[in-house]
């Protein structure tokens, strides 16, 4: 499943377009392999940032033991790597040294683990503490060179010329990584996430991204009068300038009626939990200009709105 593309950028110089090139032919591979398993999720064009630190992840994949980062490279020559696990590429004809992809990966690896690890009581059910919260998943890393790239592997390390394919080749080896690990996890030790955790992680990352730019926004935000808002948490924050609904304290329980509910995220979207009879509720609410029920409910931190599309397309 398809939860994020990469964002719209305007790239100006050939070497921004090249990369460009790869990175939608990876994500376009990914997608081909992945769109419909409702088990496997695709985050491309991630941008996380942890304690000032930033990392840009490519092509992020998740699945129920752990997580597979993709850096994308434009390689149009050859490209070699020596027992030192020192790379280096032809450009223009001439040989030049170049960053390990793998390297970087590895420095995104380690971003992504501590965001996670610091959120790790709010994203899992159970903490496995031996393991210290996500460092006992699978981190798998990879990198996807263009497909007109020459690979030299005769001198390349068996451990890194695993990791390095061309971008074609992307959809068999995240399959062959993420069986790998499934079929060994009776002797492996490593724990496995449950539906409920892996849809709140895809959630989680996709509201932790920061663009490198902001667009404005492209759907009609609805008002809601005051006898259609709703308290479900103590939330101040605005986003920007747009004046955004607040969705201020409990959806009823469907069954009880109880107010006393709590907010979760599940495959079909929010929807909050009734402790007392252990119902689900969606959150549903009808847009106050043109009374669509299309109207979807978004979260940015504590903050809950929601947005009516169908109207804008209108």
């Amino acid at each position: 499943m398809i939860t994020k593309d990469r964002d719209s950028k305007i790239d100006n110089s050939l070497q921004q377009k090249a990369g460009a090139k790869v990175e939608q032919d990876v994500a376009f591979y990914l997608r081909r392999e992945f769109g419909d398993a409702n088990d496997i999720f695709i985050i491309n064009d991630l941008r996380i940032q942890f304690k000032n630190e930033t990392a840009q992840i490519d092509h992020l994949v998740l699945y129920n033991k752990g997580f597979i980062i993709i850096e994308s490279k434009s390689i149009r020559g050859e490209v070699k790597v020596n027992n030192q696990l020192e790379w280096s590429r032809t450009v223009r004809g001439k040989w030049t040294g170049m960053p390990s992809p793998i390297e970087q990966a590895k420095l995104q690896t380690k971003l992504l683990k501590a965001l996670l690890n610091d959120n790790a009581k709010s994203l899992l059910d159970r903490i496995a503490f031996l393991q210290g919260y996500f460092g006992g998943r699978c981190w798998d890393q990879l990198c996807a060179a263009s497909n007109d790239a020459l690979i030299d592997r005769t001198s390349i390390p068996k451990d890194i010329s695993k990791k390095l394919i061309k971008a074609e080749s992307i959809g068999s080896s995240v399959k062959s990584l993420i069986k790998k690990h499934r079929v060994g996890s009776i002797l492996n030790p490593n724990p496995t996430f449950n539906r409920d955790e892996l849809y709140r992680l895809v959630h989680f990352l996709n509201e932790q991204h920061v663009p490198t730019s902001s667009p404005a926004p492209k759907v009609h935000i609805a008002e809601l009068s005051e006898t259609e808002k709703v308290d479900l948490l103590p939330a101040q924050e605005t986003i920007e300038e747009a004046k955004v609904p607040q969705i201020r304290h409990g959806f009823n329980c469907k069954k009880c009626q109880s107010p006393q509910t709590e907010p979760r995220y599940g495959k079909y979207g929010y929807y909050v939990y009734c402790p007392q009879c252990k119902v689900n509720t969606a959150m549903r609410i009808s847009c106050h200009s043109c009374q669509s029920n299309s109207a979807k409910v978004s979260k940015k931190k504590n903050t809950y709105s929601i947005a009516c599309s169908r109207r804008f397309s209108r």
